[in-house]
């Protein structure tokens, strides 16, 4: 007989926290002499308006999240973030968990701050039949992968029928 399955890992998400009083969206001098913040702002001098998209949400009392801009394409762009103290000090890039290796960028990603998730979607083509999908989850210390689905092949497959490639519960 088979083995019996391993248990789905368990995910979950700090509470929520206000959001008030979150400085404004202005990179600290802080990031601006990092070599990877470098890159992405090299990156992205095309556009100062897509420069300007920095977000800043609150993950503790006196933790941040920075999403800083690093890459646009047609129908894809990416983002670094990086957990800091209050006003954006010391910031420390957030490495996340896939279901391959970890990464430090990603992919039309946004956070939802009153669920605590961190999605992104890095479509294969523009119209998002091929790609990975990802959900990670900030559970209190760090961002923990929640879901991901992954198609390879460009078939015309919607992504809730892709294949999952990790889960939890």
């Amino acid at each position: 007989a088979a083995a019996a399955a391993p248990a789905l890992p368990s995910v979950t998400p700090a509470p929520a926290i206000a959001q008030t009083g979150l400085p404004r969206p202005v990179l600290p001098a802080a990031f601006e002499a990092r070599a990877d913040v470098k890159q992405c702002r090299s990156d992205t001098a095309f556009s100062a308006a897509f420069q300007s998209g920095v977000t800043i949400d609150r993950l503790s009392e006196d933790r941040e999240l920075w999403g800083l801009p690093c890459f646009a394409g047609s129908y894809n762009f990416s983002f670094r973030y990086f957990i800091t103290g209050r006003g954006g000090v010391d910031p420390a890039p957030v490495i996340f968990p896939t279901s391959r290796k970890p990464t430090a960028e990603v992919v039309n990603s946004r956070y939802d701050p009153a669920s605590r998730t961190l999605t992104a979607f890095d479509k294969g083509r523009g119209v998002g039949d091929c790609g990975v999908a990802s959900t990670w989850v900030w559970a209190g210390r760090a961002f923990v992968l929640k879901a991901e689905r992954e198609m390879r092949e460009c078939w015309g497959v919607p992504a809730d029928l892709w294949p999952t490639t990790w889960r939890s519960r």
